[in-house]
Formats: structure tokens, sequence, C-alpha cells
């Protein structure tokens, strides 16, 4: 057994409902209106709009440093500014459910995109205030409760939500949306914070932090690790869904097999790599996890050769799954361990906007090159990315990384 303090239930509920909220509105507004809007007739090029929500996710550490310098303002404390910010969710979710469709649909654009701006400053001040709540050896915990969370949101507001709409319509499904983003505001206003560790002068709105972070060698390696070691497991994720379309797979049971059966799984794989980074350590997990991505995509060939069963697809699916928020958890873990408590909201969200950008680089050139060589040469080149970030891992540590084990 290791001796490490326990995380305060409190504490770990607050986090986990922050992080599932995160991804609640987001999970309805990309997932869920996009379906509806499409059985309206909306047409594609208007239903791209909706996408641009990620856009606010992928640059929000351009807006972090006010964070940092607005909480540093108030003693470092978090509570009043994420009671602020999930009061205009909730408020805005509310708006939203008396709004009609299509007749609306300016408005419920506009809505969307303004939401999206809040949901990613929420993330910014709730990852600070995870670094600032969370010990050293508890930091895996806490980012495999925002990792499962944000599957979590993501299989509500994009499934739960759209069942709901199938039964009860528009207004019912925003309001279960709603009583949720609520519970966390409720949460909050029970929350007793902790004294602040922040060291960031109060006049000052740190942007120098933003490129400052990766000076020097050890960043530029960091930045490196970032690149390659996500990649593989991101381009054979990108592959799940139109290889059960090419084979004649309805909507419904990719929606159910691959999206709720298979984010389960990814909520399992999460939580459990939170526990084993506190017993194994950073080190180890690391070096241990690329190897096996580099064998869990190649599961992908079983329903390319041909094996269609249920079964054979969830195993597939879950597994890449089971490998993609293991590798989430731990990189998010990683970098919580680089920032600092001078500018905490802006050095956290400057890594995590980078790995989401390279995320979504990753999906699509994954599907280019699926049109170039086909699925089976890009599940192989996957595979060899996987083992590149093992051997580069390995160096990673040598070079750089002395971990505490």
């Amino acid at each position: 057994m290791i001796g490490v303090a326990s995380l305060p239930l409190c504490q770990i509920l607050l986090l986990g409902s922050l992080y599932i909220t995160q991804y609640l509105g987001l999970g309805f507004f990309m997932e869920a209106l996009v379906a509806i809007l499409r059985r309206e007739g909306v047409p594609l090029e208007q239903l791209g709009l909706v996408y641009l929500l990620a856009f606010f996710w992928v640059v929000r550490f351009l807006w972090s440093p006010f964070v940092d310098r607005f909480i540093a303002q108030r003693g470092g404390a978090y509570k009043g500014f994420l009671l602020f910010v999930q009061f205009i969710l909730v408020l805005m979710l509310a708006l939203i459910s008396f709004l009609e469709i299509p007749q609306h649909l300016p408005l419920i654009f506009a809505a969307c995109l303004l939401f999206g701006f809040f949901s990613a400053t929420q993330s910014i001040a709730t990852d600070a205030l995870a670094f600032k709540l969370l010990s050293e050896e508890n930091r895996g915990i806490g980012n495999s409760i925002k990792v499962s969370g944000n599957l979590l949101g993501h299989i509500l507001g994009g499934g739960a939500a759209l069942v709901i709409y199938e039964y009860w319509g528009w207004s019912v499904s925003l309001y279960f949306i709603v009583l949720l983003t609520l519970l966390s505001f409720i949460q909050l206003l029970f929350f007793q914070e902790p004294q602040s560790r922040l060291i960031q002068r109060a006049d000052e709105v740190n942007f120098k932090a933003i490129w400052e972070f990766w000076r020097g060698a050890r960043q530029k390696k960091w930045l490196y690790l970032l690149f390659l070691y996500p990649t593989g497991i991101c381009m054979s994720y990108a592959l799940i869904t139109p290889i059960l379309v090419d084979a004649g797979w309805g909507l419904d049971r990719i929606g159910f097999i691959v999206h709720t059966l298979g984010t389960s799984m990814g909520v399992a794989g999460a939580l459990a790599t939170g526990w084993m980074i506190r017993v194994w350590g950073r080190r180890r997990m690391l070096l241990s996890l690329a190897p096996i991505q580099a064998l869990g995509v190649l599961m992908l060939f079983l329903p390319l050769w041909g094996y269609h069963s249920e079964w054979i697809v969830f195993l597939s699916a879950g597994t890449i799954y089971l490998l993609y928020s293991p590798v989430m958890t731990l990189l998010s873990t990683l970098m919580m361990d680089r920032i600092s408590p001078k500018s905490p909201a802006t050095e956290y969200a400057l890594q995590h906007s980078l790995l989401l950008l390279l995320g979504f680089v990753a999906v699509a050139i994954g599907l280019i090159l699926a049109g170039k060589i086909g699925y089976q040469g890009v599940i192989l080149l996957s595979s060899l990315l996987c083992i590149l970030s093992f051997f580069y891992s390995i160096q990673f540590y040598k070079d750089i990384f002395h971990e505490r084990d």
C-alpha cells in the first residue's frame, strides 16, 4: 500500500460533476443537435457551424491568462468564478429550451457558439482548481476523474438526451441537460475551498507564460512526446465508424455498440488508470501503454476481415476506447506535473489545447490516409507509431524526467 492521503469524497464528487458538465452540453450540441437538425432537413454546410464549438476549446489558452489574473485578484479562490460561469451555462441552456427548431435556427447557432466559449472557460478554471486540490500523488486519480467525467458527459449529452428528445421533445431534452448542469452549481455553493498556493501578482495578465512555457530543451522534448504518443491511437479511433458503415451496419447499432458500450469501456479504463498511476508511477505507465496500444489497434482487423458479430465489434471498438482513455488520463497527469502555482490555468490550458488540436489533426489524417492507402494501411501505420512512441518514451525518461517511484 502507498501511504497517500485519500482524496476527500466531496472533492471527487465536485470535480466529477464539473468535468461531466464540460462535455454534457458539448455532447448534446455536437452529437444530438446535429442529428436533430439533419432530420429536420438542415443543410450539411449549416450543420458545420455547430462544430465551431470545438474551436473555443482549441484556442482557450488565449484567454486563460485573464482567468489566472482574475483568480489571483481574489486570493486564488476559484469558487466564485466557477459559480458565475456555471450559472451562465445553466441560464443559456434554459433559454435555448424556449427556442424552436427550425424557426429560431440562427439564434440556436449563436447560443451554441456562446455556450462553447463559456464551457471552455469553465474548463480553464476547473483544471486549475484540480491542480490546487490534488497532491502530486493524487493527480492520476484526479485526471482519471477528468477523462471519465468527460466521457460520461458525452454519453449523457450526445446519447441519453437524444433518446429523451425522441420520446418527449426538444424542451424536455434541454431540461435534462439543465438539471445535470445545475447539480454542479449546487455542489459549488456548498464547497469549502482550501487556501490557495497561488503566487502570481494580482495586477498582471501574464501572456508571457504562453510562449515561455515551451522554452528549454526539456519542454521541447515534452512537446515532441505530446505530438507522438497519442497519434497512433487517435488515427485508429477515426476508423471505427467508417469500417462499420462500409460493412453495412446501421447508425443505431453503431451508436449503441460503439459510442455507448465502447465509451463505457473508456470510462472504466480511465478510472483504472488513475489508480494504476498512483501504484505503478508515471514512468511505468508511459512505457507500458505504448506497446499495449500497438497491439490493441490491430483488433480493428477483425471487423475489417468480415467478423461483424456484435460481440466482436464490441471487443474491437471497446479495446480502442479502453486504450484511448488511459492515454489521455496519463498525458493529462503529466501535464499537471509540469505546471506551476504561478499561472496554472494558462499552463494547463496551453498543453491541453494542443493535445486536443493534435487529436483532431490525427483523426483527420487517419481518414484521409484511409482513402489513399486503405484501412489496413492506416491500422498498421497506427501500430507503428505506437511502437515509435514507446522508444521515444524510453529516451524521454532517460534524458529529462526523474520520477520518485
